[in-house]
């Protein structure tokens, strides 16, 4: 029989107490903070574990009420204040007291002051401008310089201003007071402990044998997710709205960097590269709800058991990228806008894995059945999550059009006119050199995978490739005969081209030389570096690799 003291006192806690319907199968949710000790077995493990927080920050050990919150609210703050000082004083390098644009700038992180993906130079400055602006809010007197008072100032106001709120677990236990009279005592959190482990402990024996630790665990997950969700990006959140799950739908949550092939069709333009990958359905009885993600522009192309897709739901994380399906009916789609819900995530056994599972339950109103994620997909299972042997093998290789002809260089270095092709039809060897064919195979081990855009249901309009992204785009314009790899790695640009290929950034980086009285391609070279065959300066690209 449960105390009278829980149903007299403590109606919140009876609610979250009470038996659930047969309607309702799932465990009540309970607090965080009255689940979090829940990992003791033993009665007295648990009360004391609930109670410690209380007796070493409560007024003398014996209970909390708001002005104990407050006080420790003022001590964040404070820190918070010191913490922005001190930031604001790192940057003064001389330590003349002043601190200078000049100073700003030379204390910016790498992931300002570099390019990014496809970005060219003018795009750093821009973001360099943008983020010296941003600090130079704490020049009150407009001089473009920060006085040591100016940053005090600006610390203090900042610091107020913050939202994020040191998570003491002292709200929660407060938010439990019984008799709502503005404080929580020592002996009222005692008796809610108390009800709380009996009403896991059914045999009584104040012990939780594993039965009852599998219930105990399940209401700890259960309110672990509910307070991972709350912590949610508000940004990220604001955008997230997926349907709901039905009630007989497996949720399964699926998310990746990119795909290990190429796509032939872009859904971002034809300066961001695409990449693809499989999910095949498997056979199966109950109707499936996919979220997919990934953090590039990305094209799913879905086989099998198509039919047990109820929704399908996509997003790419990465600003102003497109994602597209391929073989899922139009109205079972959703697309959500880019960078919406949570961050991708490519391991499963993550924090981020775990908070987007939070997340995506709390929104779609079902547990997520499966949860999957590889850094470069190439075929993944669903809902099992199986994928191949990701060995690198002889692929198909590059496949590239030229005007009506379609032409497929193989990985040991052999061209076969697909379009033509006839028994006396002999391969011919490949204008494209080993290193970069070794290079596109270790980038992209699946290839390029050849889409018809027709097929493709997109968040963006698809459209074919001109010149396809990365390494690939150089293969198919050396088989083309416009560029020439020469002996120090340049490619050379000796006939006109549509434009640069896209995603020649990072790794992929590369250096162009251009041809005297060819035009400069459309398209942005990224990372990479173009200098001039007729005057030897650098044209566009990255500084870093035409020294």
């Amino acid at each position: 029989m449960r105390s009278r003291f829980l149903k007299t006192v403590c109606p919140a806690i009876l609610i979250l107490l009470a038996t659930p319907s047969a309607a309702e199968p799932p465990a009540p949710e309970f607090p965080q903070a009255l689940t979090r000790p829940l990992t003791a077995k033993y009665r007295e493990a648990y009360l004391s574990q609930l109670l410690t927080q209380l007796r070493r920050q409560g007024h003398e050990g014996r209970y909390i009420d708001q002005g104990v919150l407050d006080e420790i609210e003022q001590n964040n703050y404070a820190q918070r204040r010191l913490s922005l000082f001190q930031q604001e004083l790192r940057r003064d390098k001389n330590g003349d007291g002043v601190i200078t644009i000049k100073e700003i700038k030379a204390g910016l992180p790498n992931n300002v002051t570099r390019m990014r993906g496809a970005e060219s130079e003018d795009d750093v400055r821009r973001r360099v401008d943008a983020e010296v602006q941003k600090i130079l809010t704490a020049d009150a007197n407009g001089d473009k310089k920060i006085s040591l008072a100016e940053a005090h100032a600006f610390a203090g106001e900042k610091a107020k201003l913050s939202t994020r709120r040191r998570s003491t677990g002292l709200e929660g236990l407060l938010a439990l007071d019984p008799n709502k009279d503005g404080k929580l005592t020592a002996e009222e959190l005692l008796e809610i402990g108390k009800e709380t482990f009996s009403h896991f402990d059914e045999n009584g024996d104040a012990i939780l044998d594993d039965e009852e630790m599998v219930a105990a665990r399940d209401a700890i997950n259960a309110s672990s997710r509910a307070a991972i969700a709350a912590r949610a990006n508000p940004k990220q959140a604001l955008h997230c709205k997926p349907p709901e799950a039905g009630r007989s739908e497996d949720v399964i949550l699926i998310s990746g960097y990119e795909g290990d092939a190429i796509s032939s069709v872009s859904v971002a333009g034809m300066d961001r590269t695409t990449t693809t990958g499989k999910m095949i359905i498997e056979p199966g009885k109950k109707p499936l709800y996919i979220f997919a993600t990934t953090f590039d522009p990305f094209i799913w192309r879905v086989e099998g058991d198509v039919k047990r897709v109820a929704k399908f739901v996509v997003v790419a994380q990465r600003a102003n990228s497109g994602v597209g399906v391929v073989g899922v009916p139009k109205e079972k789609i959703t697309f959500l806008p880019s960078g919406a819900c949570f961050k991708y995530f490519s391991k499963p056994a993550s924090g981020a894995a775990l908070q987007a599972k939070a997340i995506l339950e709390t929104l779609v109103k079902r547990p997520v059945a499966k949860l999957i994620a590889s850094y470069a997909i190439s075929s993944i299972g669903a809902p099992s999550g199986v994928m191949p042997d990701k060995k690198r093998s002889a692929g198909p290789g590059v496949v590239f059009v030229k005007g009506p002809t379609r032409f497929l260089v193989e990985q040991d270095g052999t061209v076969t006119n697909l379009t033509e092709k006839t028994e006396k039809e002999q391969p011919a060897q490949a204008k494209a050199d080993a290193n970069t064919v070794a290079m596109f195979n270790r980038f992209s081990p699946g290839g390029v995978v050849e889409i018809d855009k027709k097929t493709v249901i997109a968040s963006r309009p698809a459209e074919p490739y001109d010149v396809l992204p990365q390494q690939a785009g150089l293969i198919q314009l050396m088989e083309e005969d416009k560029i020439e790899r020469l002996s120090d790695g340049t490619y050379y640009i000796k006939k006109p081209i549509a434009r640069f290929p896209a995603g020649l950034a990072g790794g992929h980086s590369v250096k162009f030389m251009l041809a005297k009285d060819v035009p400069m391609p459309a398209g942005s070279p990224s990372h990479s570096c173009v200098i001039s065959e007729e005057t030897g300066k650098q044209l566009a690209g990255s500084s870093l690799l035409c020294r």
